[in-house]
């Protein structure tokens, strides 16, 4: 994981978790104390964010020594409800990669699929971070590949790789995701037949290759990926020659370097090609190098794949007996690994269903935090973040800027004549009203409750003309709005509604608060005359007015 931005975090959580990411790159055998330690200091400030990262840390390394065996979902799961709590797309992306991660080694590339999609869409939404769309693009690329779906797999593999080069970073996990993307694009145009294209990039790989450290090289072109890729070009090509030398370097690359699970699945895929093609010597020498590093991962997909070409290996060997042995075990692992499906399945749809729930009830707790008990509209909590967010775009975009104060006139009257009942429906009724008005034009049009019998409409982008049309639209269905009073003697009543506005192009050095005195003078000197009537200004009221 790469980029993990601390400084939104509290100074003591900030160091933990600087001091866990460094300790990470070695494998630190105290880790799994520092993630407990890091969960209880979250736990203690009420920190979602960091509760997110240290329950996902907590989920990786318990996946690392236990698998599917272990508590790492029920650690994922907490991670993603508190990342997402926060709209923390960094590490929702990880999480989701990492559950697609999970279920592509288990053999579900449409649930993986789904997973990275997923990430995707977080990647997206994070910022400045092409590195996490590479991922993402190269992810779902692996999906394609081993679905089959070469055409898909390219585009995805090329995406890859161009966002990767559009970045600039020159950190050594973009040079990792660089080449690896370089490298699938390559095996895939084998596999398409297009080898005039994959030698292009065999020599573009070359050309990165001799500019690079030997660690470096050691790191990217002696993976299996590479020399999957470069045995079957030259197979593809018929060089049987190059094959025969670049066959035996293989062997000793896995023998030398222990292949990771990130890896297992390519060389057992390339077995069956290898079968095919004849070098049945070369399979069985791979088997046996590979039999105990599968055995090891306790991964039943893994097994699966292996006891497959088992059964093709002996079928060419003719050995019918062997082949038998093969064929049982791979209908007994085929049946755990059904079990194992069903599993996976279950865990995806409850995951979804738990993030649904966390999902709904923080949009209510959202909703309520920014609408106004009474009327179900904005609050001034909500007004004071969206009117000044409209003030500094249009003073960006040098647009018109409209601020309007309305009340209902002689309010006290149905409060203290009809009854504080009638009085909140006086209030309801002017908050809908006000509403529909806004919802008829919410890119221009905002409303909100100010207080008491006050309301705010935030106009952005309009002309004198268009706001006073929809000021007298507003006041239109104001009084001509019924209302039931309870009161025998006068059964129903209407409302009159006093508006004032301001509204102008924001000059330099102006500040919102002008705008809100301006309207509020506006809206004062109707209350002096007339009363229900609009009164619109162009120019800042004088402060110093008494």
């Amino acid at each position: 994981m790469e980029r993990i931005d601390t400084s939104k975090f509290d100074k003591k959580i900030k160091a933990l978790i600087d001091d866990i990411n460094e300790k990470r790159q070695y494998g630190d055998p105290g880790l799994a104390r520092r993630y407990e330690q890091l969960l209880k200091f979250a736990e203690e400030k009420k920190d979602a964010a960091a509760l997110g990262m240290a329950y996902y840390y907590m989920a990786e390394h318990d996946y690392d020594r236990n698998g599917r065996a272990g508590k790492f979902e029920d650690y994922l799961s907490q991670a993603i409800t508190y990342q997402q709590e926060v709209d923390d797309h960094v590490m929702l992306t990880h999480s989701y990669s990492f559950l697609g991660r999970d279920v592509m080694f288990h053999g579900h590339p449409e649930l993986a699929y789904d997973y990275y999609r997923t990430a995707r869409e977080h990647a997206g939404l994070a910022k400045n971070r092409l590195d996490l769309e590479a991922l993402s693009a190269y992810n779902i690329g692996l999906v394609y590949t081993q679905m089959g779906e070469y055409e898909e797999a390219l585009t995805s593999f090329r995406d890859a790789a161009s966002k990767i080069n559009s970045d600039g970073e020159e950190s050594p996990y973009y040079h990792m995701l660089r080449v690896m993307s370089l490298v699938k694009e390559g095996t895939v145009l084998v596999e398409l037949g297009d080898t005039e294209k994959a030698r292009e990039l065999m020599k573009t790989l070359r050309d990165i290759e001799r500019g690079m450290s030997e660690d470096l090289q050691f790191e990217y072109f002696q993976t299996p990926q590479f020399w999957i890729f470069e045995m079957m070009l030259v197979h593809k090509e018929g060089d049987m020659a190059q094959c025969n030398i670049l066959i035996p370097q293989f062997i000793r690359s896995i023998r030398k370097k222990p292949v990771n699970m990130n890896s297992i699945g390519d060389v057992l895929s390339v077995l069956f090609s290898m079968l095919d093609g004849g070098f049945i010597d070369f399979v069985e020498e791979t088997m046996e190098v590979m039999k105990p590093r599968i055995d090891a991962t306790n991964i039943l997909y893994f097994k699966l794949v292996y006891a497959r070409v088992a059964v093709y290996f002996y079928r060419k060997k003719e050995d019918a007996e062997a082949e038998l042995r093969a064929t049982k075990e791979h209908f007994d692992i085929s049946e755990k690994h059904r079990e194992e499906s069903e599993k996976a399945y279950s865990y995806f749809i409850k995951l979804q269903a738990e993030l649904d729930r966390a999902r709904e009830e923080n949009e209510k707790l959202e909703k309520k935090a920014i609408t106004d008990e009474l009327t179900q509209i904005s609050n001034r909590f909500h007004l004071n973040d969206v009117s000044e967010k409209m003030f500094k775009d249009a003073w960006k975009q040098q647009v018109t800027f409209g601020f309007e104060i309305l009340d209902v006139d002689n309010f006290k009257r149905y409060n203290d004549g009809f009854g504080h009942q009638v009085g909140d429906l006086c209030l309801k009724t002017l908050a809908n009203r006000l509403a529909e008005t806004a919802a008829e034009d919410p890119e221009h049009m905002f409303v909100a409750r100010y207080g008491g019998d006050e309301f705010v409409a935030v106009y952005m982008g309009l002309s004198d003309e268009e706001i006073l049309e929809k000021a007298k639209l507003v006041r239109e269905r104001v009084t001509t709005s019924q209302i039931e009073t309870g009161d025998e003697t006068e059964p129903l009543t209407t409302i009159s509604i006093s508006q004032g506005i301001m509204n102008a192009i924001p000059p330099n050095g102006a500040k919102l608060w002008d705008y809100m005195f301006t309207a509020d003078h506006a809206l004062y000197s109707i209350k002096q005359k007339t009363k229900g009537e609009i009164c619109l200004m162009n120019q800042v009221a004088d402060t110093t007015e008494e």
